[in-house]
Formats: structure tokens, sequence, C-alpha cells
């Protein structure tokens, strides 16, 4: 009986993909998404990441102890030494990971996603992930993947399988890997663990509607002036269940209103909302902000800027590309609901400008000139993962840097931030002459030096909120080889300085500066060189 009910799936699913639209089936519910091709996770195409953690993943049959949703088998997670047993040890962290690789078919971004899920654990500690990654970020037993998260924490279900659909975007001819992880911590929870079946993936060609619901404003031309108005009324259409994420998911939860334009040239743009409310939200996307709407090349949306906090007025200036079509959210946390504003502006495009915020769209650094520079969110790409990150906890306002020293010597560097403003940065490298954003971008390592020390505990230490690499004080030592690695992480004992680089002639390194106060406020950067050093 169940053999057939997982057939009859598998018939529905082919129904609805065809009298929707054609669809190529990427991982099949009844076979391998189902863990029916086999009884290890190795004969239905996936690979299982369990180490020496207590609680393991475990896909078995015959004697599945979790029940199946369909079949005689699915994936489930035990700490009985032959997966015998449908239970964890609450007692023991453990982070465990099965994945597979998927190829992209050509031109077909468009990914439509599902699963079952069952399991209690405990309310942000004991839950099922899942993730879209790139194939170079490998899981590892232990540690938790880190970006690309699709959705939330799945638990709290008990033993009820539950449904979860999502949608998302892939580059057609890529591959990217799909991860399921268990985590949980060493205290409290319930039984039983997760489990996971009837896994679908398929591809299509045609993007899913941008319904963005009510509030919907195009603005025909800019500059554009929207006079008063009030979010209240508007209806919270576009919430973290639907829509990416741009900045904090916390400003998600409120009545929403959006405005559609498309700039006619490049330039920088400047949006301002002025409003007598509390706990604005403004998200800019380019693209359609709906998960799973890519942009008419099939990349995924790309997060521009925002700008959050409690206060009602807000600014977002960008470097805008003349014919992309952006959509502006203004939301609000849900405490207040909805919020007045008395205008919101968006100017013309003005000038020449140069967008970083991405590492393959790094700012190459020519001389030792002191610069000025801001973002207004992390780009078209969360690029920072457990793999590369080192001290640091994804990007926030990001920018990116290439530089080359000319000449041999000691170099140093100072990022000076406003007043209370917290910025951290990370440096990797380095990288053989002649390498550039394309061949380098984003870094596949942890950093040679990095600082997330907090703004707080830096003044704390030097009086002031200056950070930085080579500092004649409170780096120590002022200067050393590229590696081994100098980190500053959290903590109110450290200052946000660690040593410079006694760089060679040529060699190419990365430079990612983050605001992660996200506040949209610039930073200064100058030079310390010393014995040549110049880039």
């Amino acid at each position: 009986m169940h053999n057939m009910r997982k057939v009859f799936i598998y018939f529905l699913f082919i129904s609805v993909t065809i009298n929707h639209v054609f669809a190529t089936v990427l991982i099949n519910p009844a076979t391998q998404g189902g863990f029916e091709a086999g009884t290890s996770f190795a004969a239905n195409g996936w690979t299982e990441v369990n180490g020496a953690q207590t609680n393991k993943w475990w896909s078995k049959t015959p004697g599945n102890p979790a029940t199946p949703f369909a079949g005689t088998n699915c994936a489930y997670v035990s700490d009985h030494a032959t997966g015998n047993t449908y239970n964890y040890n609450i007692g023991n962290t453990s982070v465990v990971h099965f994945y597979r690789d998927i190829t992209i078919p050509a031109g077909e971004p468009y990914l439509s996603f599902s699963f079952y899920y069952k399991g209690q654990g405990e309310s942000s500690y004991d839950y099922i992930r899942v993730y879209n990654v790139s194939t170079g970020v490998t899981p590892v037993a232990g540690t938790q993947v880190g970006s690309g998260q699709i959705g939330g924490d799945y638990n709290l279900v008990g033993s009820n399988w539950t449904l979860v659909s999502q949608t998302f975007c892939a580059t057609p001819g890529t591959t990217i890997r799909l991860v399921f992880s268990w985590i949980n911590d060493g205290s409290v929870g319930t039984q039983f663990p997760g489990a996971i079946d009837n896994i679908s993936l398929q591809s299509s060609s045609v993007a899913p509607p941008c319904n963005l619901g009510t509030g919907v404003t195009n603005v025909v031309a800019l500059p554009y002036a929207s006079g008063a108005g009030t979010t209240c009324g508007a209806v919270n259409d576009l919430t973290t269940s639907n829509t990416t994420v741009c900045g904090s998911s916390l400003y998600l939860g409120g009545e929403d209103r959006v405005w559609i334009f498309t700039p006619l040239t490049s330039g920088t743009v400047t949006i301002n909302l002025t409003s007598s409310g509390t706990y604005t939200g403004l998200m800019l996307y380019d693209g359609c902000p709906l998960l799973g709407v890519c942009t008419p090349g099939g990349t995924a949306v790309c997060c521009v800027g925002n700008a959050t906090g409690s206060s009602g007025d807000k600014t977002i200036s960008f470097c805008a590309k003349a014919n992309h079509t952006y959509y502006l959210i203004l939301d609000s946390w849900p405490a207040p609901n909805c919020n007045p504003y008395s205008n919101l502006t968006i100017s013309a495009p003005a000038g020449s400008c140069v967008t970083n915020t991405d590492c393959t769209q790094g700012t190459t650094v020519c001389n030792s000139s002191p610069f000025t520079g801001n973002a207004s969110g992390y780009g078209c790409t969360q690029e920072l993962n457990a793999g590369n990150q080192g001290c640091l906890s994804l990007e926030h306002q990001s920018s990116w840097y290439l530089f080359s020293p000319a000449t041999t010597g000691n170099l140093g560097l100072t990022i000076a931030p406003n007043s209370g403003i917290d910025y951290d940065f990370a440096i990797w490298g380095p990288y053989p002459p002649g390498s550039n954003s394309g061949t380098i971008c984003p870094p596949a390592v942890p950093p040679i030096r990095c600082s997330f020390a907090s703004g707080g505990a830096t003044f704390g230490q030097t009086g002031s909120y200056d950070t930085g690499i080579g500092h004649s004080v409170h780096s120590v030592p002022q200067f050393a080889p590229p590696v081994p690695a100098y980190t500053d992480g959290i903590g109110n004992t450290l200052n946000g300085w660690v040593p410079g680089i006694q760089a060679t002639a040529g060699q190419v390194y990365i430079l990612l500066i983050d605001n992660f106060t996200a506040n949209t406020t610039p930073f200064n950067l100058t030079w310390s060189l010393s014995g040549g050093g110049y880039p």
C-alpha cells in the first residue's frame, strides 16, 4: 500500500507539472528523493556527513524506525550505533548533514523545491535546516553551513509529516549543492529528532509571476516624490516566507508598500523617506523580491541596499544601472504594524559611480592615496560562508577591494568610521601576480587578517573607533608575514587591530570592509607604508 501511495504521489506530481508548465525533474520524490533507490544515502545519490557526532543521519530499509511518509524508507536522525531507533541524544551537541549536487539545465533557472519533514526538537536550538550552496562549500560534521539557507528552521511538528514548498533560482549550466542539516545544542529538547522524505526538485524555463499584492506604485519617471501616505491598510503581503531578505528579516513583519522604477541612465540615485513613525525599514532590490523569481538573465534577485532602525526617516544611496528595474519595499518591525510618511523621494541618476558590494565587482586600488567608501547592502550575492568568513559573520553593508603592492615592504591600513559605527574587515591572500576578481572571487579559504571586534570594545581600548592592520601601538606585532593568520574576534578585551602584512611586490590581496552597524555611514581608508609596500 505504501509503495502504491508513493507511485500515486509521483503520478500526481507529474500530472500537475505537465498541466501547469513544462519542467525538468531533477530529484524524483518517488525514488532517490524518497530514498527508495537503495538502502543507503550513497545508493540514492546522496552523501552523508556524520563524522564522530553523537546524533547521525540514517537511511535504511528494511527496519526503518521513523515510519516514512511514503514507501519503505526516509532519512532520519538517530543516536543508535546502527540507526535502529528514532531518538536523539539531547545532552550532546551535534551538527550533521547529507547533500547532493544538481546541474541546472540550460534555459531553466526557475526551481520548484519541496519535501516532507517531521520532528519536535527545541525551538531555536534543535532543528533541520536546508541550504543551496556552491560546490565549493563542503559540509563538515560539527560545523554549520552558514549562508545559502532556504526557508527557516524546521522543527516543532512532532510526528506529523509536514510539507515544505519553496521556489528559488539558479544559473543554468552551473551545479548547485543541496544540503540538509540536523543541528542540536547540548541541553533541553523533545523527541523526536528530524526526519526527511519525498524530496522533489524541478526546473523550469517559465518564471513565476511577480505578484506583490496591494500597495504597489509604478513610478513613471525620475525624479519622483510620493507625497504624504501610510502603510496602514496596505496589508502585510511581503513576509520572510515569500520575500528575499535584504538586511534584517525583522522588518518584513508589518504592512508594506512597494515602488517599482526603472532608471533610463546609470548613476547615483538617492532615496529619502520622511516619516514621523518608528521602526521603519526600506529594502531595495534589483529584480522582483519574491523568492524564486529571477532576473531576466536567470540570476537571483539582488539585494541592492537597506536602511532599518528605530527612527522613521531613512536614506539609501546606490549606484543605479540603466534599464534595470528596481523594487523598493517600505515595511516595518511588526510593532508598530504600520507607519505614516510625509514623503518618499527617489532622485534621478546623477554622475558616475562604481558598485563594489560583490567581490566579483571589487574595486582595484591603484595607488596609496586615501579613499572614502560606503555601501548600502551586501550586493547580489552573500559571498561569506562558514568556509571563508573567518572571524566575520556574513556580509551586512560591504565593500570589496583588490590591491597589489608595487614594492616589497610593510603594509598597514586604517579604516576610520564616524563615531559609534562598528566596521569590521578581512584580508585574503596572497594570490599570484596577475590574479583578478574573475579568478579569485569569492575567497575559498579563511582570511589571513580579520577583525570582528565590536565598536565599543575598540573604543574602550584605543579611544577611537578606528580599526585596521599595522598600528604602531595596538598591533602586536606591528607587522608579520602573511601566514599564519591573525584574528581579532568578538569580545570586550579586543581592540580591532591585527598585525600589518610583510608584503611581496606583485602579489594580490582581497580586502572586505563591512559596516556591521548597517546604517550606510561611510568610512575613510588610509595606508601606512614602510620599507616599500605601496599598493
